[in-house]
């Protein structure tokens, strides 16, 4: 009897065990607990079974718009609700106080195709670069893409409010390939600030939802300098969205863009930069350029086939501009501007017509201009605002930075700033392309985009800089400057001796403490002959090498025995006579002002 209850027992205890067993079993099928947070706030619970999902759904906050969930505190990495839950999880709720965004986003980079090659690293951003804003705060784009493009969002050719590679929700298809990838940026913070990189070409629509209420400035980040603090920030709300609508046109192996030129606007240099270019989108070329009243120029062409360029044949002259906008200039050949002020030109390929508004006739802003670089144990950006590297202006356009040394190797640019600022962001560099002069100074690498002005010779230089023109040039400061008078009563306009390879004496004009002087002749044979001239700077003097040409658009006002208004042709920059006599010309070389006297 006692034994039965014994085993009675013990069936008992392994019953107990086995239920106890299974208990644990039941708890391990049961699978996770996920938290739904607001901060500290526990919003809802739900349990998962391991290797299942967590269900997605939409809180609400008075006053607040909820924006998504995310997988951290900080809200900086969304939550991904098909990847299987294997632990206890916390999913926190970002919340938005709304607020209307008034900026306007636009397409900035570069590339292959028309928008991206136009914008140039947003330097140019027009009608077409700007994204479509629809619904709140939503802005889209459809665009083509190029394998190795590279862009961002932001609202003005400074990258200020940028949104990069950080924002997209992903990079990479349903089926795991990669279609963006994230590259250096500027003012980048890890990946938010880094610029998108193509992988797969195509016609993409790109989508950009913003909450400005929630802009914040990482001002710890080491890698922000006090200019940039103010103007670069972030934002954990903010995210960009894309879909591939199919194949991206393919890509002409031959393209032609337009430049202008002019007697003022580039010296008559074929000068091939930001500046000077149009942008194009399709056939149609957009320039907008502060033009002086009495301005001489046209627009050149430069082909580019196969990645190479050459000048082009193209030219676009006054009979290219429709009838509505030659009211706006005098020529025949080269145009003239009839009033100072900032033009917009449109040119259509295709048609081969020209049009030109007159948008504002305010004076061209005054800027401070300082030199960057690595030059003379110094790094990039610790020049900006310091005297000692801001150049003087000289007037008439002209600023000049002297005894500036460069050691070999050594890169620099010309950032230009608003008049008077201290702590702003840089408005505009200047680069090689800007540059006219010797092979004393390169492109740093202009087969990777890389436009710093780098020195192949060491020595001490004085740097001179035409602010309308936007010429840079160097000179050595050791060498003399040199002027003469240059026409076409000189041997077709060749005022180089062949006896010594060096410009004629009999042209030179005096120097006296910046002022130069000839007084010369004009007789009537001359002006029967239609005498036409001007001043030149020489600035080499040991090979004749043209420098600066000064003509009527640098003539001063008249006054006693002051006959600028003899010298003053119907069109064109070239001083013409019109009265035979003698006359004494001078130029003031520091704001390059000619003035005629009767001698």
């Amino acid at each position: 009897m006692k034994k039965a209850r014994w085993i009675t027992a013990l069936l008992i205890f392994a019953l107990m065990v086995s239920a106890l067993s299974g208990c644990g079993e039941a708890k391990k099928e049961t699978g996770f607990t996920v938290e739904y947070m607001d901060g500290e706030t526990v919003l809802k619970t739900e349990e998962v079974a391991e290797n299942g999902t967590a269900g997605e759904w939409t809180p609400e906050k008075e006053g607040q718009t909820f924006v998504g969930w995310f997988a951290t505190p900080s809200m900086s990495v969304p939550f991904d609700f098909s990847k299987p839950i294997t632990e206890d999880t916390k999913v926190f709720a970002g919340f938005s106080a709304y607020r209307e965004d008034t900026r306007s986003w636009a397409i900035v980079g570069s590339g292959k195709g028309d928008l991206l090659l136009s914008s140039n690293w947003g330097k140019v951003i027009t009608d077409a670069h700007l994204l479509t804003k629809s619904g709140d705060n939503t802005y889209t784009i459809t665009l083509d893409l190029y394998a190795g493009d590279e862009f961002q969002f932001a609202i003005d050719s400074e990258w200020h409010n940028k949104r990069g590679f950080g924002y997209l929700d992903t990079a990479r298809d349903d089926a795991g390939n990669e279609i963006f990838s994230g590259t250096g940026g500027v003012g980048e913070t890890a990946a938010k600030g880094q610029n998108i990189k193509v992988a797969v070409e195509g016609n993409y629509t790109l989508t950009l939802y913003t909450h400005p209420g929630d802009d914040y400035y990482n001002v710890n980040d080491p890698s922000y300098t006090e200019a940039s603090r103010e103007i670069f920030n972030l934002n954990d709300f903010d995210r960009i969205t894309w879909v591939r609508n199919g194949d991206a046109a393919e890509l002409s192996g031959v393209t032609t863009n337009y430049y202008i030129k002019g007697a003022g606007i580039t010296l008559w240099a074929d000068l091939y930069n930001d500046a000077t270019g149009f942008a194009r989108i399709g056939d149609t070329h957009t320039l907008t350029v502060y033009l002086k009243e009495g301005e001489e120029f046209m627009f050149t062409s430069l082909v580019t086939e196969d990645g190479a360029s050459s000048v082009g044949s193209e030219y676009i002259r006054f009979e290219n501009l429709d009838e509505a906008s030659r009211g706006l200039f005098t020529g025949s050949g080269n145009i003239v501007a009839s009033k100072s002020g900032t033009y917009t030109f449109t040119y259509n390929e295709s048609t081969r017509v020209l049009t030109a508004t007159l948008d504002s006739e305010e004076p061209m802003a005054e800027c401070d201009y300082y030199i960057d670089g690595n030059f003379d144990g110094h790094s990039w950006n610790d020049t900006w605002y310091d005297p000692d590297y801001r150049f003087t202006a000289l007037g008439g356009d002209m600023y000049e930075l002297r005894g500036v040394n460069l050691t070999e190797g050594a890169e620099f640019i010309i950032q230009s700033f608003e008049k008077g600022a201290t702590a702003e962001g840089k408005l505009t560099a200047y680069n090689f392309k800007y540059y006219r002069g010797d092979e004393s100074f390169t492109a740093a690498s202009p087969e990777n985009s890389n436009f710093n002005i780098k020195v192949q010779k060491a020595g001490e230089y004085n740097i001179t800089f035409n602010a309308y023109a936007r010429v840079i040039e160097i000179t050595s400061a050791g060498q003399e400057d040199t002027v003469h008078i240059k026409g076409s009563f000189v041997d077709s306009w060749n005022i180089i001796d062949p006896a010594t390879n060096l410009p004629s004496d009999e042209f030179k004009l005096t120097s006296n403490e910046g002022l130069y002087e000839i007084t010369m002749t004009i007789t009537e044979e001359m002006v029967a002959d239609g005498a036409t001239w001007q001043a030149g700077l020489m600035v080499n003097t040991t090979t004749g090498n043209d420098g600066e040409w000064v003509g009527v658009s640098n003539l001063g006002p008249d006054g006693e025995d002051n006959v600028n208004t003899l010298f003053r042709p119907e069109s064109g920059n070239n001083l013409t006579c019109s009265t035979p006599g003698t006359y004494r010309i001078t130029l003031d070389l520091a704001s390059k002002t000619i003035n005629i006297y009767i001698a």
